[in-house]
């Protein structure tokens, strides 16, 4: 088999993903009165077009914060091949196989190609922007859980009845806990004298490549303002998707929970795209997290299928920004895309 004939046949068990994607979020959501609801509430198109500005200045910080951590390294990676980059792997992570490892997958396999001597710290860069995204996200759902009062919301009896409020702290709880325990290891001890240097060298010895990763990953240790600064870039990052949520909501029902309590919405079903083999699980958790929220001036919450449509919105408006990633790739120069064209 050749080798055009096998990435043609990778990007069309993708596409096929994905629409198979959206017609179970249709489907599911055409069995219940929220699709009727949808269908006769007037669409606000100006929230929509925030919507998709939200999630675009989102992604673009997220990719100067990557770029950002890998010059801090001496990776001489550009700002357009970073976007360039960066909007290519967005477009492969929007398939639920492997989750995010693909999208990571692509960028550390052309950053081998682009700086073979720089391998290890392309790959320390990585493992720190995914660390520091899922900390800050782990973070913030967890503030927002017992700023907003979501813990002291009843849980719907309905379906999924292992996804309940409770359950749904402690594990946001623990995930902080372990996020916070991996950052503290990576970062605390010192690896590069002494006993640390000791042990690294007993553990890696035969594995100078993973040797390698560490030393560049507690190379940060000497960037603390980068370190914040990276921070404070992924709370923008989290925040903004989240108000792109809160945006679509309102745009396609002119009601929704609160925009704080899109701080809690989206970075909890946002936790389950990193299940890997798994079809769709942040549309099904979405749209259960929103029945546990009280309609406004009403006894009743939101309906079941209400959180399917907002999360085919955002699918729609993911496909549109992944759009861009294609005509970076187009127009990519020679070098770029031969790089991609190997991690593919």
């Amino acid at each position: 088999m050749t080798r055009t004939l096998k990435k043609s046949l990778v990007l069309l068990i993708k596409i096929s993903i994905i629409l198979s994607i959206f017609i179970f979020l249709f489907y599911q959501a055409h069995q219940n009165d929220a699709f009727s609801d949808f269908m006769e509430s007037p669409k606000h198109w100006g929230y929509l077009t925030l919507a998709f500005l939200a999630n675009f200045i989102s992604l673009s910080i997220t990719i100067i914060r990557w770029r950002f951590l890998l010059n801090t390294l001496d990776v001489p990676l550009k700002l357009k091949d970073a976007f360039r980059l960066g909007f290519l792997s967005f477009l492969f992570n929007l398939v639920p196989v492997g989750g995010m490892v693909t999208g990571d997958g692509i960028r550390f396999y052309t950053l081998f190609h682009l700086f073979p001597n720089d391998r290890a710290k392309s790959f320390a860069g990585i493992v720190m922007d995914r660390t520091i995204g899922l900390y800050v996200m782990f973070l913030i759902a967890v503030i927002a859980i017992y700023t907003t009062g979501f813990y002291t919301l009843a849980d719907t009896p309905r379906d999924m009845p292992f996804v309940t409020v409770t359950t749904i702290v402690w594990c946001m709880l623990i995930l902080l806990g372990i996020s916070t325990a991996v950052a503290l290891l990576v970062l605390l001890p010192d690896l590069t004298r002494g006993a640390g240097a000791k042990l690294l060298d007993r553990c890696c010895g035969r594995i100078p490549m993973l040797k390698s990763v560490i030393l560049a990953v507690q190379d940060y240790r000497n960037h603390k303002r980068v370190l914040c600064a990276a921070g404070a870039m992924t709370i923008a990052v989290h925040t903004l998707f989240s108000l792109g949520i809160w945006l679509i909501a309102l745009g396609f029902y002119g009601d929704a929970p609160t925009a704080a309590d899109h701080l809690v919405l989206h970075p909890v079903a946002n936790v389950t795209q990193l299940i890997p083999l798994a079809i769709g699980p942040y549309e099904v958790v979405l749209d259960k997290l929103y029945t546990f929220y009280p309609i406004a001036d009403h006894e009743s919450c939101y309906k079941v299928g209400y959180g399917l449509l907002v999360a085919l919105g955002y699918r729609l408006l993911s496909i549109l920004l992944g759009g861009i990633g294609i005509l970076f790739y187009l127009f990519s120069h020679s070098e770029l895309r031969e790089a991609m064209s190997h991690s593919e």
